[in-house]
C-alpha cells in the first residue's frame, strides 16, 4: 500500500510540477556530443 501511495504522490507531483523546459535532456546532450564527434571522426 506504502509503494501505490508513493507511485500516486510522484505522478502528481509530476503532474503540477512537470519538467523545466529550459533545462536540457542528457539524451539531447549526448546526441549532440555524439553527433559532433562523428562529423569530427569522419573528415
Amino acid at each position: 500500500m506504502e509503494i501505490c501511495l508513493a507511485v500516486l504522490c510522484g505522478y502528481l507531483l509530476d503532474l503540477i510540477l512537470g519538467d523545466p523546459h529550459w533545462l536540457l535532456h542528457p539524451v539531447q546532450v549526448m546526441g549532440w556530443c555524439i553527433s559532433g564527434a562523428e562529423k569530427f571522426l569522419r573528415r
